[in-house]
This record gives C-alpha cells, sequence and structure tokens, in this order.
C-alpha cells in the first residue's frame, strides 16, 4: 500500500469542478460552498475520481477549515508518484 501527503488549495462555489496545476500545487475547484464540510466532501469526492481510488483512500490531514490543505491518498496510482513526490519537500 503506498501512502502520499499531496498539497491543494481549494477554491470552493467554482462554476465547474475540475483540478488545475499550478506553482508546484494542486488547485481543486469544487462547486460546493465552504458550509457543513460540503466543500470537503466534494473535495474527496473530485480527488478520488482525479486519482482513480476509492472515496475512502482519500483523507483531509491538515487544513479541514482553510483553503490550503494536505491530502492523503492511499495507493495511488503509479502515474502520479512522481508529481506528488515534488510536493512532499515543500510540506510544512
Amino acid at each position: 500500500m503506498r501512502k502520499q501527503l499531496i498539497k491543494i488549495k481549494v477554491i470552493a462555489g467554482a462554476k465547474k469542478k475540475q483540478i488545475i496545476e499550478s506553482d508546484g500545487i494542486l488547485k481543486v475547484y469544487v462547486n460546493a460552498p465552504a458550509v457543513d464540510e460540503k466543500a470537503n466532501k466534494a473535495v474527496i469526492e473530485i480527488l478520488s475520481e482525479h486519482f482513480n481510488v476509492r472515496k475512502r483512500a482519500v483523507k483531509i490531514i491538515r487544513g479541514e477549515k482553510t483553503r490550503e490543505k494536505v491530502v492523503e491518498v492511499i495507493s495511488l496510482p503509479a502515474r502520479y508518484a512522481p508529481q506528488c513526490q515534488q510536493q512532499q519537500g515543500r510540506l510544512p
């Protein structure tokens, strides 16, 4: 089992759901508002689809109440590993 930490920035209330890599950080755009954990649930859903893993394999480690978060993805497919390893060195 492989675990990777990924630093993301969440943009809640966006017009469309998407993930964009910018400046070594994944920007995650979600439709859901940042109210009652709705945005966090949407982030987990879009990241699980993006990385092709189950929702329970994506966990918010840090930043549940902020835009900048650190998420853990378990059993990340090998094609995404180099991108995540670059980010690991930048985590606080």
